[in-house]
């Protein structure tokens, strides 16, 4: 909280990202990415998934947080997007610490809130959206790739239609690697992302511990 962030200097960054929704531009206390950098990844134009064969990354949330679908595909860089899933009841609690104006987000089309009063993702929305992926955006899905923990329903629902599913537990074994390359994508400038200003509140929130 404020008070201790004022007394705690390895509190302050995360307490400002967090609390205050101030981006942080450095890489200290253990942040993930030089956000500076991040931003110059960001596509000046629209990237079409159309023809393309993408792989779909899907982040249930255990409940009322945020469930993220990613998507990306590799030609000259590696492209990737994302969109994020909220219940209604969640954006509407003033209690959230992050403070962030999903109302903002979602008319930008960075995510989607449930409308109705269940205060949970709606999972029927999330398996829609990585169907719009191919039928209204035209690219093929190439692999769909799930964290199991909650998961379970919707990975079956894609694996009885034929789709190829890869169940990754998310941990320092299976993502060390590629969190390494991630960055390194970014900071050799490997990589564009789709203008999303939720995922680059998420990117500045990232941290990351040596195992």
């Amino acid at each position: 909280n404020r008070e201790k962030a004022k007394d705690v200097e390895s509190l302050q960054g995360d307490y400002l990202t967090k609390s205050m929704n101030v981006m942080q531009e450095t890489n200290l206390d253990g942040k993930y990415l030089e956000y500076s950098l991040w931003r110059e990844c960001e596509s000046k134009e629209e990237i079409s998934i159309e023809g393309r064969e993408i792989v779909v990354s899907v982040d249930l949330s255990v409940s009322n947080d945020l469930t993220a679908v990613g998507w990306m595909f590799k030609d000259d860089y590696i492209y990737c997007g994302s969109h994020g899933f909220l219940p209604n009841l969640t954006i509407k609690n003033t209690n959230r610490r992050e403070h962030i104006d999903y109302k903002y987000m979602e008319s930008k089309g960075y995510c989607s809130t449930r409308k109705d009063v269940v205060n949970s993702v709606d999972y029927d929305e999330v398996y829609k959206y990585i169907h719009d992926l191919e039928d209204v955006y035209g690219a093929k899905i190439k692999l769909i790739i799930f964290d199991p923990r909650e998961a379970l329903e919707l990975q079956s629902k894609f694996e009885g239609e034929g789709y190829d599913i890869l169940s990754l537990q998310q941990g320092y074994s299976t993502l060390s690697l590629a969190t390494k390359e991630f960055r390194r994508f970014v900071y050799e400038h490997k990589l564009l992302y789709q203008k999303n200003e939720l995922l680059d509140w998420n990117v500045s929130c990232a941290i990351c511990h040596v195992g």
